[in-house]
């Protein structure tokens, strides 16, 4: 689970969500970025699944995202996930 605000960002994880919880500071974040981890089937068919990263200050990186399928979703989470913390002007 992600919580989204201005002030950063509340990752829990685990199974259902009872797993550790992790704040990251808006100021804190580097950038938010799609990463290609797995495909399934080769050529024009082929399906690409993301998961969605956030690099931190100083070396930390944090998958707050998996398997999602497809590029475009993937960078539409992750503009949504900007626009809600205010780094982003809304299109």
């Amino acid at each position: 689970m992600v919580d989204v605000s201005p002030a950063g960002l509340t990752v829990v994880g685990g199974l259902f969500g009872f797993g550790r919880e992790q704040q990251i500071k808006a100021a804190n974040i580097e950038k938010i970025m799609p990463i290609s981890r797995m495909s399934s089937g080769q050529g024009p068919g082929a399906k690409v699944y993301y998961d969605i990263q956030v690099v931190c200050r100083p070396t930390r990186k944090v998958t707050i995202g998996k398997r999602m399928l497809g590029k475009r979703l993937a960078a539409s989470v992750v503009r949504q996930i900007e626009q809600a913390m205010g780094k982003q002007k809304p299109q």
